[in-house]
Formats: C-alpha cells, sequence, structure tokens
C-alpha cells in the first residue's frame, strides 16, 4: 500500500526480449521450439531444426512461449522462412497472436490472417521480419498460431522475440495513491527510485488489504453444532478489474485451521465444514487469508465472518413396536427428543411398501419421550419413517431414515365333509383334530405297530413303505410323530419323486410296543418346503411285529398364522355357483366387513374355519357344481397378501345333487279368448309364446294363460304336484281371474286356486302325479282390465320341498287401437344409393310409436322381391341390407312395413332405389405367340377381364397401349377377352399394355389390378457386319500377349463378341479370352489381349 509520490526513471528503450532462452523465456512447438527462441534470425538450411521451427499443417499453434513471470509487453517481433529469392514466387504468411496470465484464459493481441502483402527478399536474406505493436498488457504466456501458407501447408517460424514497455518521459508518475482505478499492469515493472542508489527495486500495487477477499460469507448465520456450513470466499483485485484463478486461501475458526481451497475461475474459493457436535454454543468467528503473489503482484488479505452457533433437537432412542409387525397391529413409533432452548414441535413421515405418504405430529407422552400409534397396517412389506423437531429459537432436526416390516406367512384350508350333497342338506366343514401335531404340517398317515408273538419290543427296527396322494408330500417334509407328540427319529432308504413331490417312500424307524397290544405313530407331511430333518441310518425289520397304515388325514379347515407376530383380517367366507362362464355367489355365510370386527390370529397359531361357518343348507338350489369360497381381507375388501408373493384365500368345490324329480319350466303360452264361448279350450288366437321374455297384452282383452311344466325323463322319482305350492305373482290387482278359471291338468283336470293382491294361487292339494318323461300344463283365464299403458314383471314359482323353479317374464300391456304407426319427421331412406358387391348399405326409419313387428322388402339375386325381418328397438326400425358377390348389377328396390304393439301395419312407404356395382379386373393376359418377334411381324396381345364373383365380362371395353400410348379399344368377348394386334413396331424392347377403368353402363368399378403389361422384343434379320480385322503381331512366342481386333456394324444393336481359337488343334469359343460386352451399340470394336498359352504346341494360331 503506497501513499505519498513515487518518481520513477525508466532505464532504456524497452529492449529487452523476455522471450530469449538466456532471459528464462521457453517455448514449445510442433517442430524445432529450442530454434524459435535461440536469439538466431539468419537463414540458414531448408528443413526443420535447420534454424527454424513451427507447425504443419496450417492452421496450427506455430510456437508457445512462456515468460519467467508476468510482464508487461507492447512489441512481438517475429522471423519468417522465404526461401524464394525470385520474386515470381515470393511468398508470404498470415498468422494471430494470443497472451494469457494464467494459461486458459486468451486475449488476441494481433490479427494478421488476413494478411495478403507478400514480401520480397528477406532480412537479411530469405528471411523476412514482421514487427507487432499493441497497447502494454500483462502476459505470461504468448501464443503464434499460423493460419495460412502462400507456397505450402507448413508454418516455418525462425525467431520470435518479445518486449516490455518503454517509456520515454521521467519524473513523477504517481503521487498521494489513492486511485483504486489505476491500471496496475502499468506499474508492474523494474524501475529506479531517486533515493536509491543500488540497483532497481519492484514495486507491488494492490488496493486496501482487507477488501482483496471481496466476499466472505456463509448461507447459514445461524447454526446448531454437528451441521455442515458451506463457506465461499471471492478474491478479487479492484484496481486490475481481475479475478485470480486457482489462488489457493487458508480458512480458520479463530486459530484452528479449517483447511485450504482454490478459486475457480470466477475468483471464488468454497470450503465445506462441519460444526463439532461439542462446539461451544455463541459466536464462532470465520476467518480467510490469501497470502498474496509474487506472480500476480497482489499482497496478503484477509477478511472475517461470524456465525452463531445454537444448540439444535436431538432424537435418540427411535423404536417401532412390534417389529416385525402383522396386519391390522397397532405400531407404537416413540423416541427421546431434547433440546436446551426447548421442543416446539415434533413431526413424524411414514412412508408406505407402495410410496404414499402419511405426515403427522407426534405426541408428548411425557417429559422427553414423545410417541405415535400408527394403525394403517394393512401393506405387505417395508415401511420407512423419518421424525423431524424443531425448538423454540427455529433450529431443526431430522433423523436418518428408520423402518419397520410388516410381514405374513401363512396359508388357509378348507375342505367340506363330503364331496357332494342332496337338496335340504347341511354342508359341513372338516374339523381339526384335537392332536394335530403341527399345523404347518397339512397331512398325515397313522401308521400302527402291532406286536403278534406275546414278547415286548423295546426300539425294534421297522419299515412301511408309504404311498402319497400326488402333490400332497413335499421333498423333505416328513416328520415321524410319536403318540406322546414327540418327534421321532427315522430313515428313509428308498423314495420316488414327481417334479418336488414324493409318490412313495419305505421308512424305517425303532418301535417300543407292548406285547399282544398296539402303538401309533403319526408320519406327518404337507404341499410346501419346511426344511429338511437327518437322523442316523435305520435298517431291519424285527419279527413279529406288523406295520399298517391308515387312510390320510387332513388337517381341517383353519387360517393358519407362521408368523412370529399375531396378525388381524376380516374373514369372508361365501357360496358360490359356477355357471358358465365363472362363478357367480349364491350366499354369504360370513361378512367380518358387515360387522366391522376383524379376527386376531395369535402367532403360530390358526383359526378354525369349521367353527366359524357352522354349516349351510343346500335347501332347494339348483343342481350343479358349488364351491366355498374363503378370503382373508383389509377393511376394503382386498385380499391380503402373504410375503411369499400369494394370497390368503382359498375354495373347495362341493356339487348339488338333482332333487329325486327334476322338473323344468318348458313354456309359456297365451291366447287370445276375448269374446271366445269357450275361453278354456279356444286356441284360434295364439297371442305369444317362450320364457322368460315379455309378452304383448292388450287393454280390456281376455287371455288364457298356459305354463307347461316338464319332469325329466332322467329323475329318479315321478313328482306329486301335492308336494309344491304353484303361484304366478305380481300381476295387476285390478285384472279379473275367477277361481274356477284356474286349474292344472296332467292328463286329469285339477280346478280350483284363488287370485289375490294380483298373484295367481292353484290349489295344488287336489294332488296329481306326473311321471318320469311326462308334463303338466298349468291354466288361467285373466281379463286384463287396464285401460292404459302397463308394464308387468311376472313371476311363475314352483316352491316344490326338494327344488324352486322360477320363470321371469314381463307383461306388457298395451292400449288397443288400429291405426298403423306413422313415419316421424319423415325420417325415412338408405344411407348411401351406391354400394358394391360385398358391402353394406343401411335402411331406415322412425315412427311416432313404439314398432312390435317390421320387415324390409328388397330384391337381391334375382328380380324377386324377399321380406327380410326386422328387430325394432323402440321407435326405430334398421336394416342392414349386406350384398355379395351374387347380387344382380344395377338397379334395386328396398321397402320397410311396420307394425305397432297393436298389430297394425304401415304398408305405405314408397320403395327406394339403390344401384349394386360389381367389381372388374384384368384376370389373364398372354401375346398370341412369342414375346420376341422379327422386323416387320405383328404381336397380338390378349387380357381376360373377370369380375368378383370370378365371372368372365362380356363386351367390357379394354384400353390398349404401347410404350404408354393409346392404341385403340376392343369389347371383350363372352369368356371375357378382349386383344389388339400391334403391327409395324420399332426395333427394341416395347411395353404393351391394357387397362380398363370404371363402366357404368354395365355397373362396374375396378379394383387395383385394373391393368396388365407385356414386354416385347422386336429383332432385326440381319446379321452384324465386321471390318478393319486385325492382329498387332504375326510372330509370337509362348506366353506372350496379341491383341486380336475387329470392327462391327449392325442395323439395331451390338450384343456382345465371342472369341474363337485353336491353340488346342479345334477351334473352340472363350478358351482364351472372356466375350467382350458391346454395350447395346450400332458400332464398335471387339479388341481380345490374348496371352498365349506356355503349353500350346507352336505353329499357326488361327483366331476369328
Amino acid at each position: 500500500n503506497l501513499t505519498g509520490n513515487i518518481t520513477l526513471n525508466y532505464t532504456g528503450p524497452g529492449d529487452t526480449n523476455w522471450a530469449l532462452q538466456d532471459n528464462a523465456g521457453n517455448t514449445s512447438a510442433q517442430y524445432a521450439p529450442e530454434d524459435i527462441n535461440d536469439g538466431v534470425t539468419t537463414q540458414c538450411g531448408g528443413g526443420w531444426g535447420d534454424c527454424f521451427g513451427g507447425c504443419s499443417p496450417y492452421p496450427c499453434i506455430a510456437v508457445n512461449i512462456t515468460l519467467e513471470k508476468p510482464w508487461v509487453i507492447n512489441k512481438i517481433r517475429t522471423f519468417w522462412w522465404d526461401p524464394d529469392n525470385d520474386e515470381e514466387y515470393d511468398r508470404h504468411y498470415n498468422y494471430y497472436i494470443n497472451v494469457s496470465l494464467d494459461g486458459t484464459n486468451w486475449t488476441m493481441i494481433v490479427d494478421r490472417r488476413d494478411n495478403d502483402t507478400t514480401w520480397d527478399g528477406g532480412y537479411p536474406d530469405a528471411v523476412y521480419e514482421e514487427v507487432d505493436e499493441f497497447q502494454p498488457i500483462l502476459a505470461k504466456y504468448v501464443m503464434i498460431v499460423g493460419t495460412y501458407n502462400s507456397a505450402n501447408t507448413g508454418i516455418h517460424l525462425i525467431e520470435a522475440e518479445v518486449y516490455s514497455v518503454a517509456y520515454e518521459q521521467q519524473g513523477t508518475y504517481i503521487s498521494d495513491w489513492i486511485d483504486t482505478g489505476k491500471n496496475l499492469t502499468k506499474f508492474a515493472l523494474n524501475a529506479q527510485t531517486q533515493n536509491t542508489e543500488n540497483g532497481n527495486i519492484t514495486y507491488w500495487f494492490r488496493s486496501n488489504g482487507t477488501n482483496g477477499l471481496s466476499e466472505w460469507y456463509s448461507d447459514i448465520k445461524s447454526v446448531p453444532t454437528n451441521r455442515y456450513i458451506q463457506f465461499k470466499a471471492r478474491l478479487q483485485t479492484y484496481d486490475l478489474n481481475y479475478t485470480p484463478s486457482l489462488e489457493s486461501l487458508k480458512v480458520y475458526e479463530g486459530s484452528k485451521i479449517i483447511g485450504w481451497s482454490l478459486t475457480d475461475s470466477g475468483g471464488v474459493a468454497t470450503k465445506d465444514y462441519t460444526l463439532s457436535p461439542a462446539a461451544i454454543l455463541g459466536e464462532h468467528i470465520i476467518n480467510c487469508t490469501y497470502p498474496g503473489s509474487s506472480e500476480l503482484y497482489t499482497l496478503y488479505s484477509q477478511n472475517s465472518t461470524s456465525i452463531q452457533v445454537q444448540d439444535k433437537p436431538q432424537i435418540q432412542n427411535i423404536q417401532a413396536t412390534p417389529d416385525p409387525s402383522g396386519y391390522g397391529l397397532n405400531v407404537t413409533i416413540s423416541a427421546n427428543v431434547t433440546d436446551s432452548e426447548g421442543i416446539d414441535t415434533v413431526k413424524i413421515t411414514i412412508v408406505y411398501p407402495n410410496g404414499s405418504t402419511v405426515n403427522d405430529v407426534m405426541t408428548n407422552a411425557s417429559s422427553s419421550y414423545y410417541e405415535y400409534n400408527f394403525t394403517d397396517t394393512w401393506l405387505l412389506g417395508v415401511y420407512n419413517f423419518t421424525i423431524w423437531a424443531n425448538d423454540t429459537e427455529g433450529n431443526t432436526n431430522q433423523t436418518d431414515t428408520q423402518h419397520f416390516t410388516l410381514k405374513f406367512y401363512g396359508k388357509t384350508r378348507i375342505e367340506t365333509d363330503y364331496p357332494s350333497y342332496d337338496p335340504n342338506t347341511l354342508v359341513k366343514l372338516k374339523s381339526v383334530f384335537s392332536d394335530w401335531w403341527n399345523p404347518t404340517f397339512l397331512y398325515r398317515k397313522n401308521i400302527t405297530v402291532s406286536e403278534t408273538s406275546g414278547t415286548s419290543r423295546n426300539n425294534a427296527p421297522v419299515n412301511i413303505t408309504i404311498h402319497f396322494p400326488p402333490g400332497h408330500a413335499y421333498n423333505g417334509s416328513l416328520r415321524l410323530v410319536n403318540s406322546s407328540g414327540t418327534t421321532h427319529p427315522y430313515y428313509i432308504q428308498d423314495y420316488s419323486l414327481n417334479g418336488n413331490f414324493y409318490t412313495a417312500a419305505t421308512i424305517f424307524f425303532n418301535a417300543t410296543v407292548q406285547a399282544n397290544s398296539q402303538e401309533t405313530y403319526y408320519l406327518y407331511y404337507t404341499n410346501d418346503s419346511v426344511g429338511y430333518v437327518s437322523y442316523s441310518e435305520i435298517t431291519g425289520n424285527t419279527q413279529g411285529l406288523t406295520v399298517t397304515e391308515k387312510p390320510e388325514d387332513y388337517m381341517g379347515s383353519s387360517i393358519l398364522n407362521r408368523n412370529e407376530t399375531s396378525t388381524y383380517g376380516y374373514l369372508i367366507m361365501k357360496v358360490q355357483r359356477y355357471q358358465s362362464p365363472g362363478w357367480t355367489d349364491v350366499d354369504t355365510v360370513v361378512n367380518d366387513l358387515e360387522t366391522g370386527n376383524p379376527r386376531l390370529i395369535n402367532p403360530y397359531n390358526f383359526t378354525l374355519l369349521d367353527t366359524v361357518w357352522n354349516e349351510w343348507n343346500t335347501d332347494r338350489y339348483e343342481n350343479g357344481t358349488y364351491r366355498i369360497y374363503v378370503a382373508f381381507t383389509d377393511p376394503q375388501g382386498n385380499v391380503l397378501e402373504t410375503s411369499d408373493s400369494s394370497f390368503i384365500q382359498t375354495f373347495y368345490n362341493f356339487t348339488i345333487n338333482p332333487p329325486p324329480s327334476i322338473i323344468a319350466i318348458k313354456n309359456i303360452t297365451i291366447y287370445d279368448v276375448t269374446d271366445s264361448p269357450n275361453t278354456h279350450t279356444d286356441t284360434s288366437n295364439l297371442q305369444d309364446s317362450g320364457l322368460n321374455k315379455t309378452f304383448l297384452l292388450y287393454t280390456e282383452k281376455v287371455y288364457r294363460i298356459e305354463i307347461l311344466v316338464e319332469n325329466s325323463p332322467n329323475s329318479e322319482e315321478n313328482w306329486t304336484i301335492s308336494d309344491a305350492q304353484v303361484y304366478h305373482l305380481n300381476l295387476s290387482q285390478s285384472w279379473v281371474v275367477s277361481s274356477s278359471d284356474i286349474w292344472y291338468s296332467n292328463g286329469t283336470n285339477f280346478e280350483g286356486g284363488s287370485f289375490t293382491g294380483g298373484n295367481v294361487s292353484w290349489d295344488t292339494t287336489q294332488d296329481g302325479i306326473v311321471p318320469k318323461g311326462e308334463t303338466a300344463t298349468f291354466y288361467y283365464v285373466v281379463n286384463v282390465t287396464s285401460t292404459s299403458e302397463e308394464f308387468w314383471n311376472v313371476d311363475f314359482w314352483i316352491n316344490d320341498t326338494n327344488f324352486i323353479k322360477h320363470d321371469y317374464s314381463v307383461f306388457h300391456v298395451v292400449v288397443s287401437e288400429e291405426q298403423p304407426p306413422q313415419l316421424f319427421n319423415n325420417t325415412y331412406g338408405l344411407n348411401t344409393t351406391h354400394v358394391n358387391r360385398g358391402g353394406s348399405m343401411l335402411i331406415y326409419a322412425n315412427w311416432t310409436e313404439d314398432i312390435g313387428w317390421a320387415k324390409a322388402e328388397y330384391n337381391d339375386t334375382s328380380s324377386q322381391l324377399v321380406n327380410h325381418t326386422i328387430t325394432p328397438e323402440g321407435t326405430w326400425t334398421n336394416h342392414t341390407i349386406q350384398t355379395n358377390s351374387s347380387w344382380l348389377l344395377g338397379h334395386h328396390i328396398a321397402k320397410i312395413y311396420a307394425a305397432d304393439l297393436n298389430q297394425n301395419w304401415n304398408n305405405s312407404l314408397k320403395y327406394l332405389d339403390f344401384w349394386v356395382w360389381g367389381w372388374a379386373h384384368v384376370e389373364d393376359s398372354h401375346p398370341q405367340t412369342s414375346q420376341t418377334i422379327q422386323e416387320n411381324e405383328s404381336i397380338t396381345f390378349y387380357c381376360e377381364i373377370r369380375n368378383d364373383a370370378s365371372l368372365a365380362i362380356d363386351q367390357y371395353p379394354v384400353d390398349f397401349w404401347i410404350d404408354n400410348v393409346y392404341q385403340g379399344t376392343n369389347l371383350t368377348n363372352s369368356s371375357g377377352w378382349a386383344f389388339f394386334n400391334f403391327t409395324s413396331l420399332s426395333l427394341g424392347t416395347h411395353t404393351l399394355k391394357c387397362n380398363i377403368s370404371d363402366n357404368s353402363s354395365l355397373y362396374y368399378n375396378i379394383t387395383s389390378q385394373n391393368y396388365a403389361t407385356l414386354q416385347v422384343t422386336v429383332r432385326e434379320n440381319n446379321p452384324p457386319l465386321y471390318s478393319q480385322i486385325s492382329q498387332n503381331k504375326s510372330l509370337a512366342y509362348k506366353g506372350d500377349s496379341v491383341l486380336l481386333s475387329a470392327y462391327w456394324t449392325d442395323d439395331y444393336q451390338l450384343n456382345q463378341s465371342i472369341l474363337e481359337t485353336n491353340e488346342t488343334g479345334s477351334f473352340q469359343n472363350s478358351s482364351l479370352a472372356n466375350p467382350i460386352n458391346l454395350s447395346y451399340q450400332s458400332q464398335a470394336y471387339s479388341n481380345f489381349s490374348v496371352q498365349l498359352p506356355l503349353d500350346m504346341t507352336p505353329g499357326t494360331l488361327a483366331w476369328r
């Protein structure tokens, strides 16, 4: 730091070459860098290293010069090689010069890239000197880049010289140094003072010391202990307006060194620091120092910042209980949270296994103890959680990620006590044996050892071969248990497997049995991997002991928990029936979701499903395949999953047998008996018939309803009608049905019944039998007294002691009237009037009332009109007219007829016109003879036209072309063929073509296959002519090359020339040379270059 006046007396004109090797300059270049700063500037040899260096090819770096230290430079001299003394060949070079203080950031100070001045001669001889002066600049690195040489691609630099600033004036240059904006580079040089007598001294100039580090800060001013902080410092020389990079800064906390950091390209140094957990609370001073740089002429600088160290909440003793957890269990998460300033809030974030999260506040249960009761444990997997706390000063802390796990291993088993049931029978589940050893094992075999010789046996060896049902005994799952419930050693000598399951195994074990008594052992196994057990080998078979097995036992119906923790779930138990294509619910026997009470299964325990199920009655359900379905679910009914990726659900199929009498409702028939003299027997006016459908009835009409019922030939028994109650339910109560008009018949009429509340009931107590394979009919006569439109969902119901049968139909009552329906807004038409065969079109009409019956009338494959039934949709009658390849082409007509629900027909609509078109295509084509003809010959081209029915089309116009030039049109004959005779064809290859177009008179559109082409070649009759036959030698030796030539001409085109020679004693084609392609020219040479064979017999070689 300077004050007062400085008087400088500068030495010399600035003639020191700081690039010179003797002045500690250093160079690097592609070629001979040592020649570029050796001080030699005269012409020498003509190669790299012969007094010049540089680079090639241009553009390239001719030289990089590194000065001893930064100098303020303002002039550079360069010497270039120019050996071309002749003025005609004088050359010139283009180049530019960059300088840098740090070797990274460069500034261009000389630009001669556009130089086109030719140098004449040289200095002193064939050497050209270039002097470049520029504004003074502080630099340590100089780069000279050659961009062009007018003579060749090399950049030939003999010498480069770098000079510092020279000033002419003397006297006082600086006074009262206070201006930080002065350019420091002007003063970074050697100088003499008036008061110094012995040599030069160097002055370093810089701004005020504390401002050299312009920024020293942290984003955080208040921080708890054990906290990561990032400090940043910016180093800047204000009077240079420059930010030095790669300068080292030292950071302290008080007197303790925190570390070092280098500045980046922006002059910024960054230091990361973590406060010690034992750091003293309160203010901490962080210092940053810069030692200065002799190369940059910068002095020492320092700066300080402060941070306030505070305590942060401490979160310790984190626990989640229970861990692992089971489904539906409450998990308590707890921690001790402390802070010297006092805790404000403690929060928890829990991430579910599926990625969803919950955020909540933990409860301060006591003192520093906080807890959170997590109840939503219905997802399998790992739950991650973090605890966050802040104190009353705003300091926060958060734990690392903690976790607890929810897992479940178990199985669901269910089986009915019988595989099939009759109607009105209780279905029960198999229960678990009270002495079952371990619920992990599903099956067991009872093995009995009997002593018959009268001698007690102790640890006597016995053996037995056990056969297992498929898929029951997993490899290694066998366990032998004695009658006291203790596992017993055994040895497997032989076994067979199907996949991973035993099919048979011979086991040996030692048995203890008293004289003339029996001892029971159980062999347990299961259908899953439960690990292996291993015992020592046991052999032998003791006389007098008999070993037998009993049929396999099944553990029973249960849900097993194989976890070390309890689990909850909602039990669902249903009866389902299979009806294609799947299962449908019949009855729900157990539904914990309705009660809202989940079931608890303790660790390594099970829930007995047979006691929950109790029993279910097959009642009078239809015979067929049924199943019991069991699932353990979450509160939303989602089936819970196990940790081995299965689900806690199962089912077991059973069958409900047919009742003794298999009864079916076969048909419902309705007759209109209005004004009939005999309403019980009149069949002259059938209204409708069917099952499970909508029947139309009309107001103020009288109908007889007949329901036909059959006893199947496959029934076991005759059907006794008195075992059933028979009803037709849900008729209008206002209708009139007399008891004398209710009867049934099995060949014998049984009259009597009642009509109450809209329900018809037959008096079946009068008995009657329907034998197997025969029928009975239930009758009643009803007066429909309604005066307006009505809908009645009626149910014909047979309620037998062994079965129930229903027919669900609808009686639609329509107001009687005689007016036919009319068009609504004249909506009647076709969606198109042009259709191609194979396509379709829509005829439609909309009416003023619902339509009961409709038909569409049109002609298709003949002129005769045909009726087609339309299924009405309310007031719309739409019909798709689908054509095919057999339809007549041309004009067609179509019409709709419609009747309302009273069967009043509207026949008055007009016929609608439409036209049907076919598809035409070119089926085949060929010439009359060959595709190659001679000059002046003609050729006939035939084309066959067929339609979409693959039939020939007669009188179809076919156009004929040659080389895309129209020639004429001919019509097909009755076979579908048309032809054209082409004459006067020129020599060469021609393309003949036939094509067809749409034809409205014949009603044909064309397909994409509407043309055919034929390539025809016209040849001339005269062979080629030859002349100018020559050979370049008349005498030759074996192995010599000989040129044999001929000149050919032709009326049209030459194809190839073949050489025939007799070197083997007889003439052969292409024995010495391959044919020559003459490229279809009209005249050409055939020049054959032949090498005479070394093995040929000397003599005359003939060729042609």
